[in-house]
């Protein structure tokens, strides 16, 4: 590999993971040498990035957190280590050492639809299983960092505009207000200047003021929700001049069509609310 100069560039870490084929890379500010595997995904990073600057990073002092925001934590506990290539870090601490800012990417790769992968199956399964489905905006986002210190998460105000499927445990009132806790994020460290980023593919930041449909899985202890998308499939969908988006970039489930008719994906989700999911596998 061909090196470039030094100057004040920051190193890049980058590691293929085994698991659908995902890429996780640790960065600081003003890229660095970039071999050509690395090329070829940093127009991802770009993208990643400008999403999560949609919303501004969230000021926090390291080690103070709320009760609920340590609950929330432990959804993504240990999450940072499956990414890492620094030795098992905390991300304060690289960014100490660095002195710099630290980001964290999450890659999908390629995934090929199977021609058995049947839309109305996707949407009973995932209807049946959501313990709420609603449409609403985003009001705004509070980040922070795990109590290990390896990974960002998200705590977004959601103003509901529509229940589709209620909560049977806490009923969703319409205009009323949810917490929904995400994936990736962006923190300040106060009085260090430094700043944290997490972006993952697999749950993209909400945009403020924009519209989405969520499929919610209910956390009774703290009162919260949080998606029900996995490593190949989206629960997250936005909504944009009549169609609906995936949030994420995984395969599942409109895979190369991208975006979904909004009264056919609301016509599809209504009727199985409507059905009884007791046989559903």
């Amino acid at each position: 590999m061909r090196k470039r100069k030094r100057s004040s560039l920051a190193l890049v870490y980058v590691l293929v993971l085994t698991l659908f084929g995902m890429l996780a890379a640790y960065t600081f500010k003003n890229h660095t040498y970039l071999t050509s595997a690395q090329e070829i995904v940093s127009q991802t990073m770009r993208s990643l990035r400008s999403s999560n600057q949609q919303l501004d990073a969230t000021e926090i002092e390291e080690g103070k957190m709320t009760e609920k925001q340590k609950k929330h934590s432990k959804l993504f506990k240990n999450r940072g280590y499956e990414y890492a290539t620094a030795g098992k870090k905390k991300l304060t601490i690289l960014a100490q050492e660095t002195g710099r800012d630290v980001e964290i990417y999450r890659f999908i790769g390629d995934v090929i639809m199977p021609e058995s992968f049947s839309i109305d199956n996707y949407f009973r399964d995932l209807t049946c299983e959501a313990d709420a489905v609603i449409i609403g905006d985003v009001k705004g986002k509070a980040s922070q960092l795990t109590e290990d210190g390896t990974f960002v998460f998200s705590e977004y105000q959601f103003i509901v505009s529509q229940v589709i499927k209620n909560n049977r445990l806490e009923a969703i009132q319409p205009s009323g207000e949810i917490t929904v806790v995400r994936s990736s994020g962006s923190v300040k460290l106060k009085n260090k200047n430094k700043k944290i980023t997490t972006n993952d593919e697999i749950e993209l930041p909400l945009k403020k003021n924009q519209s989405y449909i969520l499929f919610l899985k209910f956390n009774l202890e703290t009162q919260s929700y949080s998606s029900l998308g996995n490593a190949l499939t989206d629960a997250s969908f936005q909504i944009n001049d009549g169609l609906v988006s995936q949030v994420s970039k995984q395969p599942f489930p409109f895979g190369q069509k991208k975006s979904l008719d909004l009264n056919y994906f609301l016509t599809k989700t209504q009727r199985v609310v409507g059905d009884d999911c007791s046989s559903n596998n």
